[in-house]
């Protein structure tokens, strides 16, 4: 079938069939243009591709550097800013806030519109675990922005006094994925301690 002869509603179907959703009241243009630029892996059928782009289809990789802001040539790929908020990073965290140096850990919540369905995203994060934790992405984000303020003694016109700073919060060390080999002594180790399921 022609893309011209599509409908909006065919052309939405046939992008949702490939994984790409759009918003409900996307423009027609939008949807010719995500069409146009869906990318074709080997598993797809080049025939209806074809047939429905009037193009010859070839393989398109989309890599992260092609993407603007979640977006590729203008339309935004929904889902992909979610994956992102809550893909896991993992990390040691280490507090400079005096008041937390003596802590083993701190339950932190973020949340925004786009993350968890619009829920707050909520983890407890040990502090100095030289093993790494695994927190979602915008938890991660947000620890690495935290400040504190503490206060610094300082000398001005030859009286001592005390001078609020802000520094980071929190050191954060991001840590390589962990390995497969990796994965299955933790599994080993959490079935002898029965500590899971």
């Amino acid at each position: 079938m022609n893309i011209q002869d599509m409908t909006s509603k065919q052309i939405s179907d046939k992008l949702a069939e490939n994984g790409i959703k759009m918003h409900f009241n996307s423009k027609r243009e939008k949807l010719e243009e995500a069409l146009n630029n869906l990318p074709i892996t080997e598993g797809d059928n080049m025939e209806a591709v074809t047939e429905a782009t009037q193009e010859i289809p070839t393989a398109v990789l989309i890599t992260a550097d092609q993407l603007d802001d979640f977006k590729f040539n203008g339309v935004e790929l929904e889902g992909l800013r979610e994956d992102n908020t809550m893909k896991l990073i993992r990390v040691i965290v280490r507090p400079n806030d005096p008041l937390k140096l003596e802590s083993t850990g701190e339950i932190f919540s973020f949340g925004n519109s786009v993350a968890n369905g619009g829920k707050v995203v909520k983890k407890y994060v040990p502090f100095n675990n030289e093993e790494g934790w695994h927190v979602p992405n915008i938890i991660f984000e947000n620890i690495k922005a935290a400040e504190c303020q503490i206060f610094k003694k300082v000398v001005r016109n030859g009286q001592e006094t005390m001078e609020p700073q802000k520094i980071k919060a929190y050191n954060v060390e991001v840590l390589d994925d962990l390995t497969q080999e990796e994965v299955d002594k933790i599994a080993v180790r959490q079935k002898a301690t029965s500590s899971v399921g």
